[in-house]
């Protein structure tokens, strides 16, 4: 596929970049659709606090007819590297078609401008800062993913490969079930933990109210 890469240059083609997951993932059971709104605020430098220690440019992938089959950002993380003492780049907010030609493009932009800055490295994917979800999905397609991880088709960790790069670590999500009735032991560590943390339950007066919260 003849691929062209544009870099996002303005609120309208920043907002192609976020929109981009949901319209691919749209028929996908397992994938949690992204907040627009919140990652619109998170991209921009003006919203979010991490570009006090960061700086980042996007690009987006299109094919012949002007379709988006692709996103890529690049993250420098100054913060991170005055403290690790290195020159590192990371790749993040990555989503593709499974194209070689797509991917090689969007790979190509995101180090020949990591290359610019002066960094000899590129990991990802990797968000501005560490609480940031990262990481590649590879097992745990018939799942949905928590707060803290997100979906991808399994063609990502190959693709990956191809261009090069290996994996570093595991991260491991477990499901845990609760009894429930909850047995007097939970009862009685409830409030404790309730206190230690700040925790309450919010009681919603109308089911309207309900729907608000999760709209």
């Amino acid at each position: 596929m003849k691929t062209f890469i544009k870099e996002v240059t303005d609120r309208r083609s920043l907002r192609a970049f976020v929109k981009f997951p949901n319209r691919m993932y749209r028929n996908e059971k397992y994938y949690v659709p992204t907040l627009e709104s919140a990652d619109m605020d998170a991209l921009d430098r003006n919203k979010n606090h991490a570009f006090e220690v960061c700086e980042s440019c996007y690009w987006l992938a299109y094919d012949e007819s002007g379709t988006a089959v692709g996103r890529i950002a690049g993250i420098i993380n100054r913060a991170y590297n005055e403290k690790m003492n290195i020159r590192q780049a990371r790749f993040g907010f990555m989503d593709f078609i499974d194209d070689n030609n797509v991917v090689d493009a969007l790979f190509a932009s995101v180090s020949s401008w990591a290359r610019e800055k002066g960094m000899e490295t590129l990991c990802g994917p990797l968000g501005f800062l560490e609480f940031d979800a990262s990481g590649v999905l590879v097992e745990g397609y018939d799942e949905l993913p928590t707060a803290y991880g997100k979906y991808n088709f399994p063609y990502y960790s190959s693709q990956l490969e191809r261009l090069g790069f290996s994996k570093d670590t595991d991260w491991i999500e477990s499901l845990v079930t609760l009894p429930y009735p909850f047995t007097d032991k939970y009862e009685k560590a409830a409030p404790s933990v309730a206190e230690r943390y700040k925790v309450h339950i919010e009681r919603l007066k109308k089911q309207e109210a309900y729907g608000e919260l999760f709209r």
